[in-house]
């Protein structure tokens, strides 16, 4: 599940990026999905470059379940990202 929510947050970001999307609402319905499912998966798309590479390879876990986790909020700083996540 979270590669794949990490592959999804990368596309919508790269459609906010070239203006086919603009807004949660219009990600949700160019990719068939509810709206807050976008706001919580989307910020995995600014995850520090080394959480990513930590999570894909799996030298990271999220712990506990990934909406859970994400619901929580992710911090901007990637220096807080590496400590909360």
């Amino acid at each position: 599940m979270l590669i794949k929510a990490l592959g999804r947050a990368h596309e919508w970001r790269g459609w906010m990026e070239r203006g086919e999307a603009m807004s949660y609402r219009a990600i949700a319905k160019k990719a068939g999905v509810n709206p807050s499912y976008v706001q919580t998966i989307l910020p995995l798309a600014v995850l520090a470059p080394t959480v990513t590479r930590e999570l894909l390879d799996g030298r990271r876990k999220l712990q506990g379940r990934l909406m859970v986790r994400m619901r929580e909020g992710v911090p901007a700083s990637w220096s807080l990202q590496a400590d909360r996540l």
